[in-house]
């Protein structure tokens, strides 16, 4: 079973006291060689360097076509060969696939269950005075879930070297079915058992996971407090 679900872009927005009130983006990572203030990570490897077959990823892949390309599973294929399986040539009859002909590089998870790694981890710091506020992250999922192996993904922030807090949680609802966003080549899809996003330990889901906007490629933004 294909199993989607995406992380591609970390802002860190904070408040500097006493002299400014207003947000300013004191760290961030979209995976195109943008970040602001990373200073380290561990199990971020590209696509191709973290072992799995097939579709099995849990890493950095390549948002347009060249370059460490992506998985199958994980391209929308359906306009423009994204994968760059079909040799240059589109496969308008691709089902799934979150991330399309407009989308830029992020951090994909897929099939997890062949890779040995399970967590990858992001560290921010040299910021001076500023308060951390919140945090935004982009977020895409896509596919048949399973609640029964624990298919979904956690998020989870320290701040200055305290515990670790849940912030972002994508669990199975196997009651529910999601209609996806329309793929590139304009088709629409409804699958059974989309994963829920939970933000800040909230019991009440704030909504489905969906695929990237095909105009422009973007995966929608969540911010917890």
């Amino acid at each position: 079973m294909k199993k989607l679900n995406f992380l591609i872009t970390i802002l860190l927005l904070g408040m500097y006291f006493p002299y400014l009130n207003a947000q300013t983006t004191i760290g961030f990572e979209d995976f195109d060689g943008n970040e602001i203030n990373l200073t380290n990570t561990a199990n971020v490897s590209d696509y191709g360097a973290g072992g799995g077959t097939g579709g099995d990823v849990f890493g950095r892949v390549d948002g347009q076509l060249g370059g460490i390309g992506m998985p199958f599973d994980v391209a929308d294929d359906t306009a423009f060969d994204v994968s760059g399986g079909g040799a240059g040539t589109s496969f308008p009859t691709d089902q799934l696939g979150i991330a399309g002909q407009n989308t830029t590089a992020f951090f994909a998870l897929n099939d997890m269950d062949a890779i040995a790694v399970n967590d990858a981890v992001f560290t921010f710091s040299g910021w001076g005075s500023a308060i951390l506020h919140d945090i935004t992250i982009d977020l895409a999922a896509m596919g048949n879930f399973e609640s029964s192996s624990s298919d979904g993904f956690v998020i989870e922030a320290s701040i200055d070297g305290g515990a670790f807090q849940e912030i972002f949680r994508a669990a199975t609802n196997e009651a529910a079915t999601k209609t996806y966003r329309p793929l590139d080549g304009g088709f629409v899809f409804s699958d059974d058992d989309p994963l829920e996003l939970f933000i800040d330990g909230s019991t009440t889901a704030f909504g489905f996971l969906d695929k990237s906007d095909a105009a422009t490629g973007n995966f929608d933004s969540y911010t917890s407090e």
